[in-house]
C-alpha cells in the first residue's frame, strides 16, 4: 500500500504552491543579497531562479563552505539525491528519484548522465575527480531526453570548470585531519598575450584505512587520489572563443566488503585473505568552439576519454579463500556535439543539435572459487572472464520555446536517438565441474535500438518574483548485457532499454526583496522494463527487465536571510517509489508493491550560519548542518538484511576570514556523532556483502586568494 498520495503533480503542487521546490539548498547561499546563480542546464545561460526545471545548482565558493570534495559531497543538500558507497565495480551507486544503477560493468550505462565541461563520461569510474576548479556543479533532476539524450532517465549532473580570463587568478588551500587525512589544492589562471589565456589546476589527498586487519592492525582501505587539469583559451574576437581542456588523474581506495549479518560483524575491523584493491586511472581532452554570427550561435564540443579499472575484492569477507572477484577494465570513448541556437531576445528561442558518441571496453575478470566446504564440490576453480562492448550511438535534437505573451510561454523539444552495441564474452575455467562451472567459447551479440524522446512544457510568470511550470517529458535508458558474472549457458543474457515517462510542476517564489525564496516541486513517473538486478539459480547476479514501477514525489526547499549575515535554510523530499508488477522468473519472489532500491520515502537537510565581525577586521563564520534521509533499500524485497537504516549525520564548520578576505582558517567536522551506516550491500549466495559509510571525521584548512 503506497504510504503517499498523489494524485497528480498539479494538483499536489496546488497545496504547497507558498512552499519550496530544490532550485537551491543551504550550501547554494552566497554573499550577494539575492544567491543569484546563471546556469546552463538548458544549452543557453539562465539564471537559477528563472529556469522552469528542477534543478540544484552550486558554485565554488558554496561548495567550499560545505566542505564538498568530489562528487558524493552534492548529495547532503540535493533533494532526490542519493549516493551511496561503492561495491568494489570502480562506482559509487546513484539515484536520483529513485532511478538508479543496477548493474555496473561494462555492457551497461547508467540512466545518471554524468558530464565534465559538456563531455559525457561513459564508465562510472571516471567521475570520482577532486573538485579543484569547479565554477559550479549541476544537478537536474527528472529524465532529460531532449537535450542530454541517451542515459539520462533519472537525471543529470553536470560539472562546469572555471575559463581562464583576463585577470590573474591564484588560489591554494591544504588541509589536515584525523585518519592522517590530508590534502592540497592549487589554481592558476593568467593571461598569456592579447587574446590567449591560460589556467593550471593540481590536486592531491590520501588518508589513512578506515578499516583495520584483525590480524596486523593496518589499515586496509587507505586512500590517496590525484587530478591535474590545464585549458588554453584563445578569443581573436568577441564573436569567436575557443577552449582547449586536457585533464587525468587517479583515485585509489580499496573497498572493503563485510559480512553484514555475521554476529561478529564490526566496521571498524576485519579479518580477510585478499591484497584488495580499487584503482581508477583516466585522462581525457576537450575542444569547445563557439561562434556567435547574425541572431545565432554555433557550439562544437569535441572530447575524448581513456579509463583503466584494477579492482580486487575479498567477496567472501573472511579469513578463508573461498571467494576472490577481480576486475581490470580498460575503456576509451570519443564524442561530438554540435549545436546552434538563437540569440537575441526575440519572442522564438530555439536550439538544434547533432550528437554522436563511440566507445570501445574491455573487462579481464578473474575470480577464483573455492566451494569445497560449503557445497562440497570436490576442487576449486578460477573463472576467467573476457569480454568486450563496443557502442556507437547517434542522435538529432531540437527544442524551441516561444513567448505568447509577456508572462506566458509554451515550449517543446524532441530528440531522436539510435544505438547500438557490440558485446561479445569469454567464460573459461581452471577447472570445469559441470553443472555449476562450464567453460563456453566466445559468443558475439549485436543489438541495435531507436528512440524517440519528446518534451513538452508551460511556464507562467503573475509577476517577476513567482515562476509556475508544468511539463511532460520522456527518457531513454539503453539496453545491455551482464558482462561480470557468472553464465550457465553459452551466451549471457541481453536486456532491453527502460523507459521513464515524467509529468512535473513546480514553483519557483522569492519574497522579501529576494532575502526569501520558496520553491517547490511535484512529479509522477510511469517507470517501464526496468532493469533490476537479480539472481539466477545459481545465486549469482544477472540483469533483467523485469518490473514496471510507479514513482511519486514532493520535493520543498527554503532560504532565508533574516539578517545580512544570518543564513536559514532546509530542504524536504517526500517520495513513494514502489514497484507495480515485479515477479522474479528465477525465485518467483513477488515484490509488486515493495520500494526501488535507493529510494528513502524522506529526505531532510537543515542548515544554519551566521557570519560574526571581528573588531580587529575580518569575520569568523559559523555554519551548521543536520541531514536525515529515511531507511533505503539496496536490493529488491525489502530485506532488512540488504537495507541501511535511517540516517541521522551532523557536519559543522567554523571558519575565520581576514578583512582582505584573502586568507582564511577553518575547522570542520563531519558526521560528528559518528554513526556508521551500510552504504550498499549486495548478495553473494544469498548472503549480504556490505561496504561502511566513512566515520567521524575532522580537522583543520587553510585557504588563499589573491581576489
Amino acid at each position: 500500500m503506497r504510504s503517499i498520495s498523489i494524485a497528480t503533480p498539479v494538483t499536489a503542487l496546488a497545496g504547497i504552491m507558498a512552499l519550496c521546490q530544490p532550485g537551491q539548498s543551504f550550501a547554494q547561499t552566497d554573499d550577494t543579497a539575492s544567491g543569484d546563480i546563471i546556469v546552463t542546464a538548458t544549452r543557453q545561460e539562465t539564471r537559477l531562479q528563472e529556469t522552469p526545471l528542477a534543478i540544484s545548482a552550486y558554485t565554488a565558493a558554496q561548495l567550499e563552505r560545505s566542505g564538498a570534495r568530489d562528487l558524493r559531497d552534492i548529495a547532503a543538500f540535493t533533494p532526490g539525491l542519493t549516493i551511496g558507497t561503492g561495491e568494489g565495480q570502480g562506482a559509487v551507486p546513484i539515484s536520483i528519484r529513485g532511478v538508479g544503477q543496477n548493474d555496473l560493468g561494462i555492457g551497461s550505462d547508467a540512466p545518471i548522465g554524468i558530464y565534465l565541461d559538456g563531455v559525457y563520461l561513459a564508465r562510472p569510474y571516471m567521475n570520482l575527480f577532486d573538485l579543484v576548479d569547479v565554477e559550479r556543479v549541476e544537478v537536474l533532476r527528472g529524465p532529460q531526453g531532449t537535450l542530454y539524450g541517451r542515459n539520462a532517465t533519472g537525471g543529470a549532473i553536470s560539472f562546469i570548470t572555471r575559463k581562464p580570463g583576463d585577470d590573474v587568478v591564484l588560489q591554494t588551500r591544504s588541509r589536515y585531519g584525523n585518519l592522517n587525512a590530508w590534502g592540497a589544492q592549487a589554481l592558476a589562471m593568467t593571461p598569456l598575450g592579447k587574446t590567449l589565456s591560460g589556467k593550471l589546476a593540481v590536486s592531491a589527498s590520501g588518508h589513512d584505512g578506515y578499516t583495520r586487519s584483525t590480524s596486523t592492525g593496518g589499515g586496509l582501505d587507505p586512500q590517496s587520489t590525484f587530478t591535474v587539469r590545464g585549458a588554453l583559451r584563445w578569443r581573436p574576437s568577441a564573436a569567436l572563443d575557443v577552449q582547449l581542456n586536457a585533464d587525468g588523474g587517479y583515485h585509489k581506495m580499496p573497498v572493503i566488503l563485510h559480512a553484514s549479518s555475521d554476529p561478529a560483524f564490526r566496521p571498524d575491523r576485519i579479518a580477510i585473505d585478499s591484497d584488495v584493491r580499487e584503482d581508477r586511472d583516466y585522462w581525457g581532452a576537450s575542444l569547445d568552439a563557439s561562434l556567435d554570427l547574425s541572431g545565432v550561435s554555433l557550439t562544437s564540443i569535441t572530447g575524448y576519454r581513456e579509463s583503466k579499472l584494477a579492482n580486487v575484492l575479498d567477496t567472501d569477507a573472511g579469513p578463508a579463500r573461498e571467494i576472490q572477484f577481480a576486475q581490470f577494465d580498460r575503456s576509451t570513448q570519443l564524442s561530438q556535439e554540435l549545436r546552434i541556437n538563437s540569440i537575441g531576445k526575440s519572442r522564438l528561442q530555439w536550439l538544434a543539435g547533432l550528437y554522436y558518441l563511440g566507445e570501445r571496453a574491455h573487462t579481464f575478470s578473474p575470480i577464483y572459487l573455492d566451494f569445497t566446504r560449503t557445497l562440497g564440490l570436490p576442487s576449486p576453480t578460477m573463472q576467467n572472464i573476457n569480454a568486450s562492448n563496443q557502442t556507437a550511438a547517434f542522435a538529432a535534437f531540437a527544442q524551441a520555446s516561444y513567448n505568447l505573451t509577456d508572462r506566458l510561454t509554451v515550449s517543446g523539444g524532441l530528440r531522436w536517438s539510435r544505438e547500438t552495441k557490440t558485446f561479445s564474452f569469454r567464460q573459461q575455467f581452471t577447472v570445469d565441474i559441470p553443472p555449476l562451472f562450464t567453460s563456453y567459447p566466445q559468443s558475439r551479440q549485436r543489438s541495435a535500438w531507436t528512440n524517440l524522446s519528446p518534451r513538452v512544457s508551460v511556464d507562467y510568470r503573475p509577476n517577476t518574483d513567482i515562476l509556475l511550470y508544468v511539463s511532460y517529458s520522456e527518457g531513454f535508458k539503453s539496453g545491455g548485457s551482464t558482462s561480470v558474472s557468472l553464465i550457465t549457458s553459452p551466451t549471457p543474457n541481453v536486456f532491453q532499454p527502460e523507459r521513464l515517462d515524467a509529468i512535473e510542476a513546480g514553483i519557483k517564489s522569492e519574497w522579501l526583496g529576494g532575502r526569501l525564496r520558496a520553491n517547490a516541486t511535484a512529479y509522477h513517473y510511469d517507470y517501464k522494463d526496468l532493469q533490476v538486478r537479480t539472481t539466477d539459480a545459481l545465486g549469482f547476479l544477472v540483469v533483467r527487465n523485469a518490473a514496471s514501477a510507479t514513482v511519486d514525489g514532493i520535493e520543498l526547499e527554503m532560504t532565508g536571510r533574516p539578517t545580512s549575515r544570518l543564513e536559514l535554510a532546509g530542504i524536504a523530499a517526500l517520495m513513494d517509489a514502489r514497484y507495480d508488477r515485479f515477479i522474479d522468473p528465477i525465485s518467483q519472489a513477488d515484490y509488486s508493491g515493495d520500494r526501488l532500491n535507493r529510494a528513502p520515502n524522506f529526505k531532510l537537510s537543515l542548515g544554519a550560519q551566521n557570519r560574526f565581525p571581528l573588531a580587529a577586521g575580518g569575520e569568523v563564520t559559523v555554519r551548521g548542518e543536520y541531514q536525515h534521509e529515511s531507511r533505503i533499500f539496496h536490493q529488491p524485497g525489502e530485506a532488512p538484511a540488504f537495507s541501511r537504516a535511517p540516517t541521522n549525520l551532523f557536519n559543522a564548520r567554523v571558519a575565520v576570514r581576514t578583512e582582505d578576505r584573502r586568507w582564511s582558517l577553518a575547522l570542520f567536522g563531519k558526521n560528528l556523532s559518528d554513526e556508521r551506516y551500510v552504504g550498499h550491500a549486495f548478495p553473494v549466495l544469498g548472503e549480504p556483502r556490505a561496504t561502511i559509510t566513512p566515520p567521524r571525521t575532522f580537522g583543520v584548512e587553510v585557504n588563499f586568494s589573491n581576489q
